[in-house]
């Protein structure tokens, strides 16, 4: 029982004890460490299909702002940063249509138009 007492003492002056100044070498490392920025979100692959039988222009804006022009029946692949978009398509005489998608971080989605 006399044993524990001294224990925890010992681990307890251990623990307060000063460490040693760090060498030039291992403050560059702690320097370089603290200074690491994070990496950047990954993109999301968004394959973008004109099911139409006719051109269409298709704009986002977000983090990013794109327009993209796909043939008819055609499709596009583009890459944009995760978040929110607001979107626009249109193609000659039809009615633009409009709307909100939101793209997460490394995922791919596959976006089907269809302005005929």
């Amino acid at each position: 029982m006399r044993l524990l007492p001294l224990l925890v003492a010992a681990l307890f002056l251990t623990s307060c004890a000063q460490q040693a100044p760090l060498t030039k070498e291992q403050a560059a490392t702690r320097a370089a460490i603290d200074t690491v920025k994070p990496l950047p979100p990954v993109k999301a692959l968004i394959t973008v299909r004109n099911m139409s039988q006719r051109d269409i222009m298709v704009g986002v804006r977000g983090p990013e702002t794109q327009m993209i022009s796909i043939p008819k029946q055609a499709r596009r692949t583009i890459a944009l940063p995760p978040g929110s978009y607001k979107w626009a398509a249109t193609a000659e005489k039809t009615e633009t249509q409009v709307g909100n998608k939101d793209f997460a971080s490394g995922q791919q989605y596959v976006w089907d138009f269809n302005l005929d």
